[in-house]
Order: structure tokens, then sequence, then C-alpha cells
């Protein structure tokens, strides 16, 4: 496996709205995932529901965008990321320019 990641520490405590959407492409077939996962103090574990998966396949117009949305509890320090790795396959996977969002949003 091998990924990238992007992180936030939350800086109060209440209820935060999470958007994210990560778009790829690759140089051959691969198998992808994406994982929201928070760290309250103990390491990360993943928020339920938000593991996605897609197929890439090598194509010059083909890429994929996977998107999870989820609305959580915090508390002030606890780090919120997105990672995206490659599952199966040996291909090069990149993001595409200006087509990604992670983004926190108050709710409450």
């Amino acid at each position: 496996e091998s990924g990238r990641v992007r992180q936030v520490t939350v800086d109060f405590d209440g209820r935060v709205e999470i958007r994210s959407r990560i778009s790829m492409d690759t140089d051959g077939a691969a198998k992808v995932r994406t994982i929201l996962q928070v760290d309250t103090g103990g390491g990360f574990g993943t928020i339920t529901g938000t593991v996605s998966y897609d197929l890439l396949i090598d194509s010059t117009e083909d890429f994929t965008s996977i998107i999870n949305n989820r609305t959580i509890d915090v508390s002030d320090g606890d780090v919120i990321r997105l990672m995206a790795q490659r599952v199966t396959g040996s291909a090069t996977i990149t993001t595409v320019s200006n087509a990604n969002v992670f983004e926190l949003r108050r709710v409450g």
C-alpha cells in the first residue's frame, strides 16, 4: 500500500461536517480507497462508513473521484485525516489538480 494523507487539528468542541473529494488518475490498473479517520488521543480510527473503493484503469481520459461526507462530534485537539491509498496494482496514482476537497465546517 502507498498513500497520501491530509489532516487538520480541530480547535473547538462541537459537531463538524466533513466534506472530501479526491480525484485520481493512473498510469495503469489499480484499486484505490479513501478513508476518513479521527484521532481523539489514542491513535487514528476509521470513521464509520467512510471507507470507499474504486478501480482505476489506465486511459487518456479516465479518472475517478471518490467523495466522503460525514457529520461527527469532535473535541478540541482531535485530528481528522483523509487518506488515499493504492490497495492493489503497481500503477502510479496521481491526484488531479484543482479537483480535490477536504474541508470541515462547524455545524454545532
